[in-house]
This record gives C-alpha cells, structure tokens and sequence, in this order.
C-alpha cells in the first residue's frame, strides 16, 4: 500500500508526518525529494520491505500522473490550509520559490509576491482537485485535523486500532507544534515563532 499526502506546502506536513509516525505497519517519509528528485526511485523503493509507506510531500502534485500509473491502488491525503493563511506562510518562508514560480508562470521578475502565493494556491488546489481519484482520496481540513484523525487512521489503514496506545500518542501530535515557524517544512525541525496553523474546512469527496 502506498499512501501520498499532497498539498501547497505550509499546510502541517510537518504534524502529519509525526501524527502518522505511531502507526506500526507504514514506513513514514517526508519530502525525500530534498534527497532525491520526486520522479524517481524515492517514490518507489520501501527501505523497510516489511512495512507499507506513507509519503508526505508538496512536490507530489507534480507527479500524481506518474504516480497513479505505477500504483493505481494507492490512496491520497489531501491536506489543506485556509487560503490566507497558507499564502501568507508561503510568502514568508518560501520566498524564493514563489519568485521562481511567478517568472517562470507570467514572467515577472518583480511580482506582488500575496498575488503569485495565492496564484500557486489556487493552481494546485485546482490540479489535485481534478487529478486525485475520488474514491481513492480523502480531504483533511488542517483546523479539523484532530477531530477527524480516527477517520484518517482508518482510511489509511493504519495499525493498531484507534483503541490502542500508538493511536493516542498519533492524537496528541495535533496539540503540538511543528515547524511552525520554520523554512522548509522539513520533518522534525524545531518550532520557531509561536504561530499556528489555521485552516479552511472541507470534506472528504464523494
């Protein structure tokens, strides 16, 4: 089984990874592009052969149809972040990015970087939205990521039970911050600034 959470980037990659990291029967990665390019064999190869893999990443939209064809069982986590918030985030933190997105899309060097962030957000909100196989997809909310998260543990099919020890320590990471502050949504940097995430609602598609 394999398992890809999409999203903008600045969205709680960071929390899902460690949320998802109790479940015993998955492998949990996240962004190994920053290792190896996204098209090749770290979408593929399972270093531990004995576990499924979950793989957290906002470059996976740029692969969905690569990644669909080689795994057509696979199941998605979208995860989403109010639309402000996150474009906000990425101006912050992914500064250069957006930059190189705006030449690269409207060949503007000096770009309203609010404009080009939200330009990004709509863009691959709408890719996911019309790439991602409904019945193999799930919409998580990040400001209802909490209160779901039973749900996704089990549209996942993570183990063990929702009853068990590993799920309550998988919960408590909600209450935690990752990243929050930090450039690179990396797994497992420290919290900078006390800033939270904040999300826009949605619902698991039909």
């Amino acid at each position: 089984m394999r398992i890809f959470v999409v999203g903008t980037g600045r969205n709680g990659s960071s929390t899902f990874y460690h949320a998802a990291s109790h479940a015993t029967n998955f492998q949990v990665n996240h962004e190994t592009w920053r290792s190896k390019s996204p098209s090749n064999s770290c979408y593929v190869d399972v270093r531990d052969k004995k576990r499924d893999q979950i793989e957290i990443s906002s470059s996976v939209p740029f692969f969905i149809v690569q990644i669909m064809r080689k795994y057509p069982e696979s199941k998605f986590i979208h995860l989403v972040r109010r639309r402000t918030k996150c474009r906000d985030s990425l101006v912050e933190h992914h500064t250069s990015r957006m930059r190189a997105w705006a030449w690269n899309w409207f060949s503007d060097r000096e770009p309203k970087m609010k404009n080009v962030a939200g330009a990004y957000y709509d863009a691959t909100a709408e890719s996911l939205h019309s790439l991602l196989p409904r019945d193999q997809t799930l919409t998580l909310p990040l400001e209802e990521a909490k209160t779901r998260w039973a749900a996704v543990w089990e549209f996942m099919d993570c183990e063990p039970s929702v009853d068990s020890p590993e799920f309550a320590a998988s919960l408590a990471e909600w209450d935690r911050r990752y990243n929050a502050g930090a450039c690179g949504d990396v797994a497992g940097m420290p919290a900078g600034r006390d800033e939270w995430v904040d999300i826009e609602p949605g619902e698991k598609r039909q």
